[in-house]
């Protein structure tokens, strides 16, 4: 299990990692379940580990280094979801309006042993979303701002994740209804 902690104010990062997993295990898409707990008088999230002792994680920033365009690269080591597992991942991240979709946070996972590419890493640190870092004063006019990132690419308007998808019929947001009971209880 791996337990990550927030900012010390508000400390709503824990939250919406849970957030994020519970929109994407709704909506189908491949995201790491995490779960909010209190350590030491701070809410942190639980997540398990994704990696063990034959996966390792290859963050993007490594495969972008190297080796242009990332998606032709992948198709090239057999991995041809790739292009579904990006717009799921920019389906949530407008969602929850993620501000840190940098390199290190999306990637593939290997086998360890063989270097194969097994696939897509689930999506993983949504915390820095629903404004968690924005002041009081500044949450009317945090959806309008710029402030998505993807790869390198930063402040970018959150409607420009969404001319990144090709198709949305796959995701029934209809299996949202009722989440706000939820993050509630949380």
């Amino acid at each position: 299990m791996l337990l990550k902690g927030g900012t010390p104010f508000p400390q709503q990062e824990p939250v919406n990692e849970w957030l994020a997993s519970k929109i994407a295990k709704r909506l189908g898409i491949s995201c790491i379940p995490y779960i909010v707990e209190v350590y030491e008088e701070k809410l942190i999230s639980v997540c398990p580990n994704m990696l063990d002792e034959h996966t390792e994680l290859v963050p993007a920033s490594d495969i972008l280094r190297y080796l242009n365009p990332y998606l032709s690269f992948l198709h090239e080591q057999g991995i041809y979801d790739i292009e579904q597992k990006m717009e799921e991942m920019l389906v949530l991240d407008y969602l929850m309006m993620n501000t840190d979709r940098h390199p290190q946070n999306l990637g593939i996972l290997i086998d360890a042993d063989t270097m194969a590419y097994k696939g897509a890493a689930p999506i993983f640190d949504t915390g820095t979303g629903l404004g968690c870092l924005v002041k009081d004063k500044e949450l009317e006019i945090q959806p309008t701002l710029p402030n998505a990132q993807i790869f390198n690419a930063r402040k970018i308007p959150y409607e420009k994740l969404l001319d990144m998808v090709t198709d949305f019929s796959r995701y029934h947001f209809e299996y949202l209804n009722g989440i706000e009971e939820e993050y509630e209880l949380c």
